[in-house]
Parts: structure tokens; C-alpha cells; sequence
């Protein structure tokens, strides 16, 4: 279970960064 617990971090951080980004203020400039 090293290879999919590796990888889970990097697809959460990415998914929270998206969810900031997208969700973010400065944004919707």
C-alpha cells in the first residue's frame, strides 16, 4: 500500500488547491 498511499496526498492537495483556486475571490476578477 506505499504506491496508492503516496499518491493519495498529492490528489488531495491537488483537489483542496482546485477547490481554493476555483473557489477563491480573486477569481471571479
Amino acid at each position: 500500500m506505499e504506491g496508492p498511499a503516496r499518491f493519495f496526498p498529492i490528489v488531495i492537495g491537488f483537489f483542496i488547491a482546485s477547490y481554493y483556486l476555483e473557489f477563491s475571490p480573486e477569481s471571479q476578477s
